[in-house]
């Protein structure tokens, strides 16, 4: 399960931060690495930062600024691939560089989001209780 593979490892980020390096190491590397028929490694690489920027800590956003150089590369990823995979990856890279430039819409997103788990906790609980 991809969405609870995600959540979980956001989960693991926001409880310690040595884990937050790991997985922003791996993510760096997965950018480089998003040549010819590895171009998964950056299309999820970039999938698995949008959601840490949404969910994660705070310090995902500095450790995210610290690699928009390599975020800007990616935004005009080129190869000789299918066009739609290049055109998937521009546009995953450009919505996680406006989200890193654009820092009140960021933190916007992440209010909104902090909402939905609060509501969807209480629903559970009541769930639970009935």
């Amino acid at each position: 399960d991809y969405n609870g593979a995600v959540a979980m490892l956001v989960e693991q980020c926001r409880e310690c931060s040595s884990v937050l390096f790991d997985v922003m190491s791996v993510i760096w590397v997965r950018l480089r690495d998003s040549k010819g028929l590895h171009w998964k490694h950056g299309f999820q690489a970039l999938q698995i930062l949008r959601n840490l920027l949404y969910h994660g800590p705070l310090s995902a956003i500095a450790e995210a600024t610290d690699g928009m150089d390599k975020i800007r590369i990616m935004k005009f990823y080129n190869d000789n691939m299918r066009s739609q995979i290049c055109t998937q990856i521009r546009q995953v890279a450009s919505q996680v560089y406006n989200l890193l430039v654009d820092r009140a819409k960021l933190y916007a997103i992440r209010r909104f989001c902090i909402n939905q788990r609060r509501m969807s906790r209480k629903q559970e609980k009541r769930v639970r209780r009935v």
